[in-house]
């Protein structure tokens, strides 16, 4: 109720300021979500939840992914798909819908002649070739142990990649990937059309504190993160095994806003930091990297991340192994 409340004094306040035509063009599409999506439209002071209903995009709005998943359709007939652990900003650039990745990865289709312009803080990605455009685009993925690179791939079309730093080359994305400043040292899969994996056996659900399914754990002790893998609990998880749970999250995570996974038995399995792009910590006490797992993204299947657990002993990335639910 509080959500649309905020919705109902943003359009109020908007149809006041701006002539009858303006408040007609300002949005630039519509949002809706899966799991733990919100969106803002005051740059993070309050937040809506997009689980609830669709809700307009308008220059400035913030969608954050956590745990969760967005899809934005866009006035021109394009499409973005954000993915889990994203924080993207929507806002216009001349004629141009501007897409700002900062953490995490989106894909996009383009059906028309495209109007979208998307940013890293490594890259501006525009189109090139003659639409359609389908690609993947990520940054500053710290599950799979990557700051400060961007990746661009796509499966039809071709875009320009600009390079914001460094060497500023003007780089052309096709069915041949590119990274600004250049290809991450891992092993795992970067991008969805990576994957080509069975599924693992021995999953099973995983649930945040009010019985949301957040995706799956495998048996050896994986976490994947993908709303929807199965079915909501009946009921919250209990306030003694929120306790328990909580109290396994190192003091100085403990902020508001911090989301603690749990399997269906309401044993604790992790949690995730209440900041921007914070990553996903197992209760193991080991760092974490992920891979991508996920089939057609603008088909309307979401793909997932998968939190891996990296060796105490070693640096070095763990080798991820692709996860995909059964149908």
């Amino acid at each position: 109720m509080r959500a649309v409340w905020w919705v109902l004094v943003v359009s109020l306040a908007l149809a006041q300021a701006l002539p009858g035509p303006a408040w007609s063009q300002a949005s630039l599409g519509t949002a809706r979500g899966l799991g733990a999506a919100e969106l803002s439209y005051d740059g993070g002071r309050t937040w809506i939840s997009l689980a609830e209903s669709s809700y307009p995009v308008l220059p400035g709005s913030r969608i954050t992914t956590r745990a969760g998943s967005a899809t934005v359709d866009l006035v021109d007939g394009g499409q973005l798909e954000i993915l889990p652990l994203s924080t993207v900003l929507i806002s216009t650039a001349g004629a141009f819908i501007q897409a700002e990745l900062s953490c995490g990865r989106l894909a996009f289709g383009l059906p028309r002649p495209p109007r979208l312009v998307i940013l890293t803080p490594q890259a501006r990605i525009e189109p090139l070739s003659a639409p359609p455009l389908t690609g993947e685009v990520f940054s500053g993925v710290r599950e799979l142990g990557i700051s400060g690179v961007t990746g661009v791939k796509m499966s039809q079309g071709v875009v320009r990649v600009v390079e914001l730093v460094g060497q500023r080359r003007s780089l052309e994305a096709g069915a041949d990937p590119v990274f600004v400043p250049g290809r991450p040292n891992i092993s795992a899969p970067l991008f969805l059309s990576d994957v080509r994996s069975a599924p693992p056996g021995g999953v099973r659900a995983v649930f945040d504190e009010r019985g949301r399914n957040l995706g799956a754990q495998t048996a050896d002790g994986h976490v994947v993160i993908q709303p929807g893998f199965a079915p909501d609990l009946a009921g919250p998880i209990s306030p003694r095994a929120v306790d328990a749970g909580r109290a396994r999250v190192p003091e100085a995570d403990r902020t508001p806003g911090v989301t603690l996974l749990f399997d269906a038995h309401e044993d604790p399995v992790g949690y995730l930091g209440s900041a921007d792009c914070s990553p996903l910590i197992a209760f193991a006490g080991f760092p974490v990297t992920a891979a991508v797992t996920g089939a057609a993204v603008l088909g309307g299947v979401l793909g997932g991340v998968f939190i891996h657990r990296a060796s105490s002993s070693s640096s070095a990335p763990a080798e991820a192994t692709p996860f995909r639910p059964a149908p």
